[in-house]
């Protein structure tokens, strides 16, 4: 038995070594850039679109103040990720055009990454949504059933209980995951149709697709927040950027 426990733990390792590997993923780099200045030049975009949502907001408050201050941010963010740019020194030609392996396996990926944890995701967000509204319904057509027959104690229950099932939606919240993962739905299958309709993609296109391929695929987890689906919508626009020719 001595001998033969180690043996099966040597069969057991090699088994999972080789499942891990089977299971690994292909790893999508951007090409176009160094990868420290896409994500520095993605967090200064960031910064440009949340002094764009406070100017705005400013001008609507007609807070002159605050419209100045935050006209003065914005041209500050401009101007950084302006000069990140410009100071970028593209890795590969942004015009250069990806084999089309490569633009297959992204769309491989996404598509699955949609198939398999954005689908069930979002299906039960709604399920949950849909299942406390017909709740509500029920409840409320018993509680005039039993008002009906003067059964006024149950008929007090089940009208607060209808009270609750319809609150439920917005305090766990519900409303809120359906939103986020409905945004999230929404984005992958544009990601997946403008994959499908771009057969030959530049590099800058490319980078662009794989830096929204990574927040999308990073956005699975509901982070929580009355602005999670603004600010994943955020997240994706800020991954585009204009590189510069060589």
């Amino acid at each position: 038995m001595k001998k033969i426990l180690p043996i099966l733990l040597l069969v057991t390792g090699c088994v999972l070594l080789f499942s891990q590997t089977q299971n690994s993923k292909p790893a999508f780099k951007i090409r176009t850039l160094a990868s420290d200045t896409s994500e520095r030049i993605v967090a200064e975009q960031k910064k440009i679109l949340a002094q764009q949502e406070k100017l705005l907001k400013a001008k609507q408050a007609a807070d002159t103040a605050a419209i100045a201050s935050a006209q003065s941010e914005l041209a500050a963010a401009q101007s950084s990720a302006a000069a990140l740019v410009a100071q970028a020194a593209p890795a590969a030609p942004p015009t250069a055009t990806v084999n089309a392996q490569e633009r297959d396996q992204l769309l491989q990926e996404v598509t699955e990454f949609y198939n398999d944890k954005v689908v069930p995701a979002s299906t039960s967000a709604s399920r949950w949504e849909a299942g406390l509204t017909w709740l509500s319904l029920a409840l409320g057509f018993f509680s005039s059933v039993c008002s009906a027959f003067n059964w006024n104690k149950a008929a007090g229950l089940l009208a607060a209980s209808v009270v609750l099932a319809s609150g439920a939606p917005n305090v766990l919240p519900i409303n809120q995951k359906v939103i986020y993962f409905q945004t999230l739905s929404n984005q992958t299958d544009s990601l997946i149709s403008a994959l499908n309709l771009t057969p030959q993609l530049t590099s800058a296109s490319y980078d662009d697709d794989v830096r929204k391929w990574q927040v999308l695929q990073s956005a699975i987890n509901y982070p929580g927040g009355d602005s999670a689906a603004s600010d994943l919508l955020t997240n994706l626009e800020a991954t585009k950027i204009a590189v510069p020719a060589q």
